[in-house]
């Protein structure tokens, strides 16, 4: 193995890079845990579908807002503390949820869970992106990306189950509370950030294109896409366990299973779209 080899591998099994997955993951185990609860939200709080969808779609306005805020702020104020004001957000609106008594107070708690993710996002892909090299950076950004799809997996399954066992949906807000300690303790423990991109040598900087404007027809196009997938996604899984529960007849939990298993192949795209966008 050669000097290049051993430098690629120890920077892509680094301690930041296990720090921003395994935060990435209970970031999203949030995100479709209150979409499966939408039957035994429906039944408890007496709902309509069109209350059901104002439930659905109000986080994802407070996130579609503050997106673009959040990437400034965290340009300005660094990855490391962005990173604690997310895990800090996502323990308030985690304990909010799990003593939501009303619509309104799962409604802000979800919000909440939400706005974690904004505030995350750029600035662990942006911890990321400049812990690597070019030639190592989709592959990270895909290892990265592993661990939220497993996030968006694991939390419908992990509400299954306790419910199952017999615990209450608010219990399983309140069991994800303690992994994001285990986060923040994490993310403490990175001592240093990187500040900007890692110096290249001359023959990497002769392989990178030359520098675009931040708005270009391709991100036109993948903010389109993305949109678009968003929406489709949204109307699916909002609905997606209402429609088995009271229409098929299925059990909660059996199709909390289905919502969570849907993204398990997600878990293996990541990492393999990263590895094939390196090479």
């Amino acid at each position: 193995m050669d000097e290049a080899q051993v430098e690629s591998k120890t920077r892509i099994m680094s301690y930041g890079l296990m720090v921003m997955t395994l935060t990435h993951t209970m970031t999203h185990s949030f995100q479709n845990i209150h979409t499966a609860l939408f039957p035994v939200l429906r039944d408890e709080f007496m709902l309509t579908n069109q209350q059901i969808g104002i439930i659905a779609s109000i986080p994802n306005l407070c996130q579609a807002l503050l997106s673009i805020p959040t990437g400034l702020l965290s340009d300005r104020i660094g990855s490391r503390k962005m990173l604690l004001l997310a895990m800090g957000v996502a323990c308030v609106g985690a304990l909010t949820a799990s003593m939501a008594n009303s619509p309104t107070m799962l409604i802000i708690a979800v919000s909440l869970l939400y706005i974690n993710t904004t505030v995350y996002h750029p600035a662990s892909y942006s911890f990321v992106s400049r812990s690597f090299k070019p030639r190592d950076r989709s592959k990270a950004l895909g290892v990265q990306g592993a661990g939220g799809t497993l996030g968006m997996a694991i939390g419908p399954i992990s509400l299954a189950v306790l419910v199952y066992l017999g615990f209450q949906w608010r219990q399983v807000y309140l069991f994800w509370f303690f992994p994001l300690l285990l986060g923040i303790a994490m993310i403490l423990r990175i001592r240093e950030e990187p500040t900007d991109d890692l110096v290249l040598s001359e023959s990497e900087k002769t392989e990178q294109e030359p520098a675009r404007s931040l708005l270009s027809a391709s991100l036109v196009f993948f903010m389109v896409y993305s949109g678009a997938k968003m929406v489709a996604s949204g109307m699916t899984n909002s609905f997606l366990n209402v429609y088995l529960v009271e229409t098929q007849g299925w059990a909660f939990e059996y199709a909390s299973l289905i919502l969570g298993g849907s993204y398990i192949m997600g878990i293996i795209a990541a990492p393999v779209g990263g590895y094939l966008a390196a090479r």
